[in-house]
Formats: C-alpha cells, structure tokens, sequence
C-alpha cells in the first residue's frame, strides 16, 4: 500500500527550519530582537520547530522519523553530524572571505588554494571506506578527522595580514583530510546496529542534522565576525597615540613619503590618518577571522567525548550497506 506523503510535517519543517535560518542570518544586520521581524521569526521557529516534533511522533509515517533517535548511534552520530557540518561549512565561509579581503586574492587564487585539500579528501575518503572493509574501526577515522580540524584551526589561528599560500597549503589539507576522514565512517557509526526501514530514516535524518549544522555554522561565523570586529578594533585604537613611538614613526614615514610625491602638508596628513585607519580595520578583521577558527576548532574539542559513547558495529563493515 502506498504511503500518504506527510505534507503538514513538510509544511512545518520549512516554517521552523526557514524561520531560524532568517534568524541567524539577518539577526545581526537588524541588531537581534530589537527588530519586530527577528521576533516576529524567532516565533515562528519555536511554534514550528515545536509542532514539527510534536506532529512527526504522532503521525505513522512522518517525513522525519524522529523516533529513531530513540537508538543512541543514531542520537549521537546526529549531534556529531551537526558539528561535523559546522566543519564542512564554516571554513569555506571564512576563508574565501579571508583571503579576498584581507589578502587581496581574486577568485581564482581562492578556489586553487582550496583544491589540494578536496582531492585529499576525496582519497581519504576511499582509503576510509577500503580500511573499514578490513576491520579498522569507524571510531578511529572520527578521532582524526576531528583531531585534523583541531589543528586546522590551530595554525589558522596564527594567519596574519602578511600571509600567502606557503602558510595556508599545509593547514588546508588537514581541513581537506577532516572532510575524508569522517564522511563515511560517521555515517557507517550513526547506522550501526539499525534494521530494515530504521537504516534509511536514520540516514536521511543524519543528512538533514549535518546540512543545518552547516548553515548554523555559517551564520555563527558571520556573528562572531560582525561582533568581534568593533571591539578588535576598539583594542587597537587605544595603541594610536601621540605617545607611542613605533605609530608616530610609521606616520611620519608615510607623511614624508607622500610630501615627496608631491602632495601638500595637510593633504598628506590626511592620507597619512586614512592609510592609519586602513591598517587598523585590517588588522582587527584579521584578528575576528583567527578567533572564529579557534572557537570552531574548540567546538570540535568539546565534542570529541561523544566520539567513545557510540557503539562501534561488530565484525567487518560493509560500506556499500551504508
């Protein structure tokens, strides 16, 4: 007999799920719940999302299956999935970002730096599913891929406005690695020990839990950038006085440097306090963009624990179940 499709779990799903992306996306630009839409939203998501649940364990045959997180694979392999979507799609948020504003790089140069790593994590993935095959346990890969994201992180910390492609190859290929490296054995852990029609809802709700981790990690990225900003900035600030040597130097190097080129006195004073304060929003976005790696990367060690809280699958994995 055919299943009737659930068009009111569909319908709910977008509501709840649409509303908090508009949410987390615009909160910031309208200044959070001081605007009559991000409250107007933030309603939505919570009616929704609520009612999303409520109707999807009523119902014989809801859209989402949410009963399967009654198996704790399933429950932790989609609170690992969310954070591994906030892996996958926070850094191609930032760093592109990164590299054509702060460094200056076109297109082309972002999407060459990003290539190595995606062709090592297409091999990790493979190498992943081969050593599976074997008997190496899923539990394993996880634990380095997320070890591999924690030093991304780590070096990505350091970056400076002086950073070129030397600094960036080796850390890319370690997010590329963390990619392949927990794909299909995050997906083969979340699926152990499930049966018959549990495997396929589980996957789809895994899938679904890594994609919104992705999007939450993307707006996340753009809130701590938006926020950290000023008061990098406002850090900074306090360093630019008549007092502090090394600053009076620099403008005077640049003042000279434009009296030369002919420009007059005031003119070049007020190129000198322009090129100042080009500097100092440079510098306080670098600083914003380091700091979102890192929380990302502690992201990643907080959640390591629930790694050795799911049950690895006994005997040999069979990938192409998976």
């Amino acid at each position: 007999m055919k299943k009737a499709i659930d068009w009111m779990g569909i319908f709910l799903l977008v509501v709840g799920i649409g509303a908090l992306q508009y949410v987390l996306e615009e909160g910031q630009m309208d200044d959070w719940f001081e605007s009559d839409s991000i409250r107007l939203f933030t309603a939505l998501t919570i009616i929704g999302c609520s009612l999303f649940i409520w109707w999807e364990l009523r119902i014989k045959d809801p859209v989402v299956n949410l009963r399967v997180l009654r198996h704790r694979s399933v429950a932790l392999g989609s609170a690992l999935n969310l954070v591994f979507g906030i892996g996958i799609y926070a850094p191609l948020f930032l760093f592109p970002l990164y590299a054509q504003t702060i460094l200056g790089w076109s297109a082309s140069q972002t999407g060459l730096m990003l290539l190595p790593g995606a062709i090592l994590g297409a091999v990790c993935i493979a190498l992943s599913g081969k050593l599976m095959n074997k008997g190496v346990p899923p539990k394993l890969f996880i634990t380095l891929g997320f070890c591999s994201f924690i030093v991304f992180s780590g070096i990505m910390y350091f970056s400076t406005s002086d950073s070129g492609f030397r600094n960036f190859d080796v850390p890319h290929l370690f997010r590329g690695a963390t990619n392949g490296l927990i794909l299909t054995p995050i997906a083969v852990l979340s699926l152990a020990g499930l049966k018959g029609g549990d495997i396929a809802q589980s996957a789809g709700l895994t899938n679904m839990i890594r994609q919104l981790g992705g999007a939450v990690g993307v707006a996340v990225a753009n809130i701590l950038l938006a926020q950290k900003n000023p008061l990098h900035r406002l850090d900074l600030v306090g360093n630019i006085s008549e007092y502090n040597t090394a600053v009076q130097d620099r403008a005077a190097a640049i003042t000279q440097r434009l009296i030369s080129s002919g420009f007059s006195v005031d003119d070049a004073h007020d190129a000198t306090l322009k090129a100042l304060d080009i500097t100092l929003n440079r510098q306080s976005a670098v600083l914003s963009f380091n700091e979102a790696f890192l929380i990302f990367g502690l992201v990643f060690l907080a959640a390591m624990p629930l790694i050795f809280f799911v049950r690895s699958p006994k005997g040999l994995v069979d990938i192409a179940a998976h």
